[in-house]
């Protein structure tokens, strides 16, 4: 047997370990080992969308002033009972309520930006020479 090979034969038997971990895992366990996705990071930046988008002005908003708010509370406290402190399993509800989540937040946002967009730009139209700021023309106030 040659040097060589002994490196080659390792390799494989690693591969192979790692096969029958894969093949013995149950259906809804994480693929890697460890603790899991912490949760507090995406939470608090759901919160804080929640949060801004309350405080946008009516113009910009989509429906009464907390009905996107709720459904993104809504949507992460059922998120938060499937995995309270840490993403350990990932079920089909938690997924799809995910999935869910990321689409108010991304199409709230877009809405918005967008209302925004076709204020500025009638605000525009009906006063040529001005830009945004009350007190001069296309610039901040000095």
């Amino acid at each position: 047997m040659s040097a060589e090979s002994e490196p080659e034969r390792v390799i494989h038997r690693d591969q192979a370990d790692r096969a029958a971990r894969w093949a013995q895992r149950l259906p809804g366990e994480p693929r890697r080992g460890g603790a899991g996705e912490n949760r507090f990071p995406p939470m608090a930046a759901v919160i804080v969308a929640a949060a801004l988008y309350t405080l946008l002005p009516d113009a910009l908003q989509l429906g009464p002033r907390l009905l996107v708010p709720g459904l993104e509370a809504l949507l992460l406290v059922a998120l938060l009972i499937t995995n309270p402190r840490r993403l350990t399993r990932e079920t089909r509800f938690s997924r799809a309520a995910s999935l869910a989540l990321a689409v108010v937040v991304v199409l709230s946002n877009l809405v918005a930006l967008g209302l925004l967009v076709a204020d500025l730009v009638a605000a525009r139209a009906a006063e040529p020479g001005r830009c945004c700021w009350p007190d001069s023309r296309c610039g901040p106030p000095t």
